[in-house]
């Protein structure tokens, strides 16, 4: 496992670590709500002829802004974005990328990972492929986590 921050998702820090292919792909599903906000996205890659996005761009995300926008949710936040968030923030920690790594080859998913992927873009990744099943590993982890413990 890459040394790597379990910070949470909504932590510019940790948005910066996801590549901006992905999390403008994640994002772009709610441009509306950013836009309220006055948070312009890149525009999103451009593909090349043979159907694949063109290699990174740069980063061109202000993501103080952008991590503000979706750490403190309101009325006029789209629901399926906080209920993604909530989860993805929920995967973010060393416990569970192990596990999501090894749902990911045991399920045969094809998600594509960089060898330095943080655990925040593989809960990302995994919520965009299925979010059933990362929802089904957020109830695994919160059951096998061992608990602090204080006797007395």
């Amino acid at each position: 496992m890459p040394d790597n921050e379990h910070g949470r998702f909504t932590s510019p820090a940790v948005l910066q670590k996801v590549s901006a292919q992905r999390l403008r792909f994640f994002l772009g599903r709610f441009e509306p709500f950013f836009k309220n906000r006055k948070i312009e996205l890149p525009p999103a890659p451009k593909p090349v002829p043979s159907g694949k996005p063109v290699a990174e761009q740069e980063d061109e995300y202000d993501y103080s802004a952008l991590a503000r926008a979706i750490a403190r949710p309101d009325k006029d936040s789209p629901p399926a974005m906080v209920d993604a968030l909530h989860l993805i923030n929920e995967m973010c920690s060393e416990s569970a990328h192990d596990a999501m790594l090894e749902k990911i080859e045991e399920q045969k998913l094809k998600i594509d990972l960089p060898a330095d992927v943080t655990t925040a873009e593989i809960a990302l990744s995994l919520w965009m492929e299925d979010s059933k099943l990362l929802y089904n590993l957020s109830i695994e982890e919160l059951y096998t986590v061992q608990r602090k413990f204080e006797f007395f």
